[in-house]
């Protein structure tokens, strides 16, 4: 605990300098790595020795049963689930387990694959190990490179000419202040992915056991099991036809915002779980006891988690707002201190990354998450040999219903039943124990008015988001409507005693969260593409799994367990080493020596500049960090632009039609490259920069003009 909590610390100080100190200093330079780097070491130290490695709810003594009844120790730890407290096991037994042992193993399989070939070289050839990461690295490196070269802070958009840069790039500036420091971008890249695996893997453990690490691995749903009609090992969840895609694969790869965010989140979670949930005995009352983690460190985690992962930072503060509502008085001063202290350290971020609160609301009213959306909606596509055979989803309440069977089983699988009889035993229970004593006692009234206000707030966003109504029925009309439809529900619970108390167990406080996120991301699209709402399933189903195992799987006999868990992380295993077997010679990303021959030109020319060029994911120019008028259009778009003009205005450009030099002074672009791809994409251009404008360089890469210089002699090829 104590090495994960400084790590984390470190990448937390070492960016946040970094970039503090890059915008007094107006950009990146080796003294600010220096400074930055020493600055987090010394915070990672005071971290290291701050953090407790054995915090309360693993030292709390087991119940002492009463001499004249008897428990055996398993009997014990039933009782005490039974009455929702901790149960971990003893220091000197938790790594013992064979489990254990056998699922760090796939994960550290995983993580040499993965990151270890996350960006290679391949003889001429720079190249990759996941195809799915083509796209995405392309940008990360973009990121890096522009950070790395000096460009002020925060700095303008490398993707689209008329926006500052709009993307929580935490990782990728910790990535460039290493490049800073003369660490290779290769290996900065495959470190910081071996590193942060290894994070993860402990992260998911402390969070939720052997169970935890296996669910991230092994997700899935039936899609997988189609190996025993193929006898094949590929990745089944990858196809287009279904949505809840490998986490391990899809998301951990290709996100690199992740690597930080949920190694960091998930000990945000297990330090709340340990601070307000700690051991109790048997008299009912919890012990007071020091949390793991020092306050510094937990407010430095959450309130800088916008620059890394916006999805974690929105998932931790609903948690955080359900456990405020949920928790004693003396807990709220400390869930107020810490979102009091996180507020404007947050709001900064997130004015960073929105450029200037600019960029324009996403929010849009979609039940289903992706059930009806493209290929998405035939999930049955993937089972079939010719899938281009398999109808779209019937009209009608039965076409319908059958439809929505098909999408959540064929993607989840037993998953979503599980986390549903966990829901309700956990509230029969709640119910059942109402009267007896208990560490953490709530009023009923307090739950079901958070059930009322999430009830308002859903219909509202309906109607505001997908039925267009104003602001004054959303904000008038609705909400006393909606309270005086379950005002009389409400009141029939509470006709025996208004000040009637239930028990808050573990297991209460963070699924019942869990749940309502879960909800929420499949009813509201929080970005331009809807299936980017898995960033915050992910965090729903994280949350959840350690009490789906210690709630319901851990209390059947070995046989039932060990069926269960196949039916569960089946589909899931079959998928991780079918996608980590393909790929084998990689996929290739870019020609180094068309890369190198750019960057040894471009880097005489200002870091600010921006070019024109044609827009696609892998252009030599965005892999060394320069910025073009637009970028490759499916990220351009994921970041909420709306580029179709642009992109029509820069075709009449590269295509030199009249007026290409105002066009070109519209999109404040200095300079002109025409390369490879320029020369496919426009070839019926007539090129008249190369009679009126400046040659930069010339070779066999191409060449670039200077638009705002004339003509002179023509220059020797260069490279």
């Amino acid at each position: 605990m104590k090495w994960l909590s400084a790590g984390l610390t470190f990448v937390n100080v070492m960016t946040v300098c970094g970039l503090l100190g890059g915008i007094a200093g107006h950009g990146l330079n080796k003294t600010v790595a220096i400074y930055s780097a020493v600055a987090g070491l010394a915070a990672a130290l005071l971290a290291y020795w701050g953090t407790c490695d054995a915090p309360a709810q693993e030292e709390a003594p087991e119940v002492t049963p009463s001499p004249t009844t008897p428990e055996s120790k398993p009997a014990r730890r039933r009782n005490r689930r039974d009455r929702g407290l901790a149960v971990v096991a003893p220091a000197s037994e938790r790594y013992r387990s064979i489990w254990l042992w056998l699922v760090v193993a796939i994960f550290a399989i995983f993580a040499f694959r993965s990151f270890c070939n996350v960006l290679f070289i391949d003889g001429n050839e720079l190249k990759i190990q996941s195809p799915n990461n083509l796209g995405d690295l392309s940008l990360h490196l973009t990121y890096i490179k522009n950070f790395a070269s000096g460009v002020a802070l925060w700095p303008d958009n490398p993707i689209y000419v008329f926006s500052k840069l709009r993307y929580p790039a935490g990782i990728d500036l910790f990535n460039a202040l290493l490049v800073c420091l003369d660490v290779d971008v290769i290996r900065s890249l495959v470190w910081a992915g071996l590193l942060a695996s290894a994070a993860i893997c402990y992260a998911l453990y402390r969070w939720g056991g052997t169970f935890g690490i296996a669910g991230f691995l092994f997700n899935g749903g039936l899609a997988g099991f189609q190996l025993f009609k193929s006898f094949q090992w590929k990745d089944y969840q990858g196809v287009n036809f279904i949505a809840w895609k490998s986490l391990a694969l899809a998301m951990l790869v290709t996100q690199r915002g992740l690597l930080y965010a949920l190694p960091a989140g998930l000990l945000l979670l297990y330090q709340w779980r340990a601070k307000f949930f700690p051991r109790a005995e048997a008299s009912g009352t919890a012990e007071s006891a020091r949390p793991p983690l020092p306050f510094w460190v937990e407010l430095a985690l959450y309130a800088t988690m916008p620059l890394f992962h916006v999805h974690t930072f929105m998932a931790l503060s609903v948690v955080l707002l359900f456990l405020f509502f949920f928790l004693n008085a003396r807990a709220r001063k400390q869930l107020a201190l810490l979102a009091g202290a996180a507020f404007l350290p947050a709001t900064f971020f997130v004015w960073l990354i929105t450029d200037h609160f600019h960029a324009g609301s996403v929010l849009h009213w979609n039940p289903g998450w992706v059930q009806n959306n493209g290929d998405f909606a035939r999930p049955l596509a993937a089972f079939a040999t010719q899938q281009g055979t398999v109808a779209a989803p019937v009209s009608g309440f039965f076409g319908a219903l059958n439809h929505f069977v098909q999408f959540w089983v064929i993607n989840f699988g037993i998953t979503l039943p599980l986390i549903i009889a966990l829901l309700v035993l956990l509230v029969m229970r709640t119910w059942k124990q109402r009267d007896e004593p208990a560490p953490v006692k709530i009023r009923l009234i307090s739950i079901l008015a958070t059930l009322a206000v999430l009830m308002v707030v859903l219909v509202s966003l309906f109607a505001y988001l997908s039925l267009g109504y104003s602001l004054f029925v959303v904000l008038v009309l609705i909400p006393p409507v909606t309270f005086a439809v379950m005002i009389p529900l409400f009141a029939s619970l509470l006709q025996r005693d208004w000040r009637q108390t239930i028990p808050l167990s573990t297991p209460f406080a963070f699924v019942i969260p869990a749940v309502v996120l879960f909800l929420f991301a499949c009813l509201v699209k929080t970005a331009p593409w809807e299936w980017d709402n898995i960033k915050l399933i992910i965090w729903a189903y994280l949350i959840v799994l350690p009490f789906v195992w210690s709630e319901i799987i851990s209390r059947w006999a070995f046989p039932v367990r060990a069926a269960v868990c196949v039916a569960l992380f089946g589909s899931g295993f079959v998928t991780l080493f079918g996608g980590l077997a393909a790929g084998k010679t990689g996929y290739g990303l870019a020609d180094r020596t068309e890369l190198d021959a750019v960057g040894a030109v471009v880097q005489k020319l200002p870091a600010e500049a921006r070019y024109a060029a044609f827009p696609t994911y892998n252009h030599p120019l965005l892999l060394q960090g320069r910025k073009l008028i637009l970028g490759y259009p499916g990220h351009v778009w994921t970041q909420g632009f709306e580029y179709g003009p642009d992109s029509a205005k820069l075709a009449t450009l590269m295509n030199g039609a009249p007026g290409w030099k105002e066009t070109a002074r519209f999109f404040r672009a200095r300079y002109l490259f025409w390369g490879r791809e320029e020369k496919t994409n426009y070839p019926l251009s007539k090129r008249p920069w190369e009679q009126e404008s400046k040659l930069i360089a010339t070779g066999a890469w191409g060449a670039i003009y200077d638009l705002e210089s004339p003509r002179e002699s023509p220059l020797k090829p260069q490279g």
